[in-house]
Order: structure tokens, then sequence, then C-alpha cells
């Protein structure tokens, strides 16, 4: 399990913890990814974390953790390049993108 955030981190802290999940995610150790992701997110992440972990979140078949990470993505950064493919995928789901 991800270490708990600790008082001090960096940005470069978050950019580490952020590497790391992609690449658990790329070694197909999904729910690594999850734990990275969402300790990147307690320490300041932006919304790419949350779009890492719904990804991640949805290779565990978890389809309601994946949603509500992908929502926040699209809440986050509703006009990033990715992010109509963040609402297609949230329409797999069976849910949406604001």
């Amino acid at each position: 399990m991800a270490d708990p955030p600790t008082a001090g981190d960096t940005s470069d802290d978050v950019t580490a913890v952020l590497a790391r999940a992609r690449r658990a995610e790329a070694s197909g150790d999904p729910r690594t990814c999850v734990e990275l992701a969402t300790e990147a997110i307690a320490r300041g992440a932006g919304a790419s974390a949350y779009r890492l972990r719904g990804d991640c979140y949805r290779a565990l078949s978890d389809a309601p953790h994946a949603l509500r990470s992908y929502q926040r993505y699209c809440t986050l950064a509703p006009n990033a390049a990715d992010v109509a493919a963040v609402r297609r995928a949230a329409e797999a789901l069976g849910g949406s993108c604001p």
C-alpha cells in the first residue's frame, strides 16, 4: 500500500508518485496504480491524476469508482484536449461527465 502523505510534500514528490502510478499502470498493476494515484491526489496532484485513477479503476472493473474519477477529471479540466475521450469512457460505464 502507498505511504500516506506527509507534511512538507513538494510538487516533485507528487510528480514522482504520479510517475510510479503510471509505471504501475503500464506494467499491468492497476491496484498499485489506484493506490499511488490516490496518494498523488491527496498530495495535491492535478486533474491528470483523476484520469489515471479512473483508467486504473476501469482496469479493475470497478465502474463506480472509475466513473467518479472521470467525472472529477471532467470538472477540473473541462477544456483539456482529451476530455472528449474521458466523456466517452464515462458514458461507456453508464454515466456522464459534467
